[in-house]
């Protein structure tokens, strides 16, 4: 069985991507930071590393480095994570021996596929790896991470905010629900459009957390549509937009959907959560029917 090593100090990403990988068939370590990182490394000898650039202990480009002065770890594949998209950056990358260099925000699917391939071509037995660059995404550093939290008591009949998540990729739902109802939030997952307009409908929702890329459903509409009916109805609620674009890029789509939050992905289960929060007083005393 193929191992594969994730280093990085957001917990999301790790979550994510070992989720991903687990399901691909590969066995996965994971570490926090680059000192870990290295430990597990030289004892283990993993088929291939993911690193991230900005770790506490030991950056990436640090760990890279003494990977390549070891004779038993210098030929492992890896592949760097990093917020910095410049051309230094990524020359620094490619001369430092990386076989891939993936900027955030990033789809944890076109990562997988870029692993995929290469884990393919060790199994062929190709040894000398092309040396690629696949910036997948561009934007801020995600430098929230997934936060662990006791859920809270309410007691008796006192109301808890509901929330209505509009996602159909497997892994975000595996992540965000169970945070959520940490937190002592209810949550109900809805695929398709007309679904959720449907449960918008039919039951009482505080908050809607939409995926704004979905196949087939265009996030944006979804949220216009949702604040028609909103004003139909005389009332409102806070819709919080996911997606891979930077903010700045998506302003004009985003504000004029009527979303009042948008999250650029990996999704941090922290930043959703400190944003309700924020609002969770005034989503409670809203019209919501």
């Amino acid at each position: 069985m193929t191992t594969i090593l994730i280093a990085d100090d957001d917990e999301t990403i790790v979550a994510l991507v070992r989720l991903e990988l687990k399901r691909a068939g590969f066995r996965v370590l994971s570490a926090s930071n680059g000192e870990d990182a290295w430990e597990l490394i030289a004892n283990a000898l993993p088929d291939m590393a993911i690193l991230d650039v900005s770790m506490p202990k030991m950056d990436g480009f640090q760990l890279l480095h003494k990977m390549k002065q070891d004779r038993s770890t210098k030929n492992i594949p890896v592949i760097m994570l990093t917020a910095k998209k410049g051309k230094k950056d990524i020359a620094s990358g490619v001369a430092s021996g990386i076989i891939d260099y993936i900027v955030k925000p990033f789809e944890v699917k076109d990562l997988m596929s870029r692993i995929k391939i290469s884990a393919e071509k060790m199994r062929r037995g190709v040894t000398e790896l092309p040396r690629q660059i696949i910036p997948l995404g561009s934007g801020n550093d995600n430098e929230v991470s997934h936060e662990k939290t006791e859920k809270p008591k309410s007691g008796g009949d006192k109301e808890v905010i509901r929330i209505l998540f509009v996602e159909n990729y497997e892994a975000n739902k595996q992540l965000v629900k169970p945070s959520l109802e940490k937190q002592g939030y209810i949550v109900d997952i809805v695929e398709k459009e007309d679904e959720a307009l449907s449960m918008l409908e039919n039951n009482h929702y505080h908050i809607a957390l939409i995926n704004s890329e979905m196949p087939y459903l265009d996030g944006y509409v979804l949220c216009n549509q949702i604040r028609q009916r909103d004003k139909k109805h005389k009332m409102s609620r806070i819709v919080i937009g996911i997606g891979t674009e930077e903010k700045s890029n998506e302003n004009k789509k985003w504000l004029a959907s009527g979303m009042n939050y948008y999250v650029s992905k990996p999704i941090s289960v922290k930043k959703i959560v400190e944003i309700i929060k924020k609002h969770e007083k005034e989503a409670l005393e809203r019209k919501v029917i």
